[in-house]
């Protein structure tokens, strides 16, 4: 199998605090409300997940960089490689959406016997669109408007001018060109973690992928002769 990524390290000395689960004053946001504007944008697929719906699978290894030891004295870093389970998507909740398009997501399980942390979500743009749950729900509700204003009128308006103004909404970097293949992608850590050395000292830490054979964007000609030709993937 194709080796994916050399794995790096961005060291950070602050980092944003996910905020409280609330849409407005006094009002929360729940599972429900998100789940239900994810199936009012992209349709209801019994069976499917309801965000990154297409995507694949792989078995692979972590090796802990050697330099990310004197900020961390978990076993992850000793050099041994530890198994891991990885899974490459779509963003969006069409099932047969194709490759061409869309933000792509890596989600990475690694587990060593002392540590057994919640896989690592990770996209490739180096910074996530929304700080804070409202501003994704909110947006979710935007793409559904537009798709109904789009049927009806065969036009629509930009999700982005939707969505602008809200609070939580950062500016987002362009996103990069699709990739050949899932492994000539970078990938960026959506999360802070804390590493803690052997004299207890914390350093806050996000993960960054980086593919070993290199970044290789598409051509906008192989983009326009790829797009609807993609199959279904899980």
């Amino acid at each position: 199998m194709t080796r994916l990524v050399a794995l790096t390290l961005a060291l950070t000395t602050a980092f944003a605090v996910g905020a409280p689960l609330v849409r407005r004053a006094g009002e929360r946001v729940t599972a429900e409300d998100v789940v239900a504007a994810l199936e009012g944008a992209y349709g209801v697929h019994p069976g499917e997940r309801r965000n990154h719906t297409k995507g694949t699978c792989a078995l692979g290894a972590f090796v802990g960089m050697s330099g990310a030891g004197k900020y961390s004295r978990s076993a992850l870093f000793s050099g041994t490689p530890v198994p891991v389970v990885a899974r490459f998507s779509l963003a969006g909740g069409d099932p047969e959406a194709s490759d061409a398009r869309g933000a792509r997501g890596a989600c990475v399980g690694v587990q060593t016997a002392e540590w057994q942390p919640p896989a690592h979500d990770m996209i490739n743009t180096p910074m996530f669109f929304a700080a804070m749950p409202r501003t994704f729900l909110d947006k979710m509700r935007a793409v559904n408007r537009t798709r109904r204003r789009a049927s009806r009128t065969g036009s629509a308006r930009g999700v982005r001018g939707e969505s602008s103004g809200q609070p939580g909404t950062g500016a987002v970097p362009r996103r990069p060109q699709p990739a050949a293949s899932y492994a000539n992608s970078a990938y960026y850590g959506i999360h802070t973690f804390k590493f803690v050395d052997r004299s207890d000292k914390v350093t806050l830490v996000r993960w960054r992928f980086v593919p070993e054979d290199g970044e290789k964007p598409l051509t906008d000609s192989a983009l326009k002769s790829m797009r609807g030709t993609f199959s279904k993937g899980r």
